[in-house]
């Protein structure tokens, strides 16, 4: 239920009023609702961590959990604002990968990168 009324508060439909609207890509959306549901709502049931069973697919662009636990870790690590951020450029029809370098300083794959080792060395 958490992570539909989050599409919900997203509410991406206003960037139909943006001429120039870009498409947000499905994993942000999906991530960003996970996002709320287990690391804000319930994270006492970790329902999004990355284990050793999961680590060898996790991709930052898997949706849901782990794109989730990406984007916890983004913010927690690069930007305590990115949850509002891509919100907002998703919302208003003005997401480009672009952001995620202007917002931390380092690219998409840079931070999936970095993302993927921090996760692999948590479980040595």
């Amino acid at each position: 239920m958490i992570h539909e009324l989050v599409h919900v508060i997203q509410n991406f439909g206003l960037a139909r009023r943006n001429p120039k609207a870009k498409p947000t890509p499905g994993w942000i959306t999906e991530g960003l609702a996970d996002y709320v549901r287990w690391f804000i709502y319930e994270p006492e049931k970790k329902g999004a961590l990355i284990t050793e069973r999961n680590i060898d697919s996790a991709r930052h662009d898997a949706s849901y959990r782990v794109s989730a636990n990406f984007i916890d870790w983004v913010t927690r690590e690069h930007d305590e604002n990115l949850l509002e951020k891509l919100n907002a450029s998703a919302r208003e029809g003005r997401y480009q990968v672009q952001l995620w370098e202007h917002w931390t300083g380092k690219s998409l794959k840079e931070l999936a990168d970095l993302w993927r080792q921090a996760k692999r060395e948590n479980l040595q």
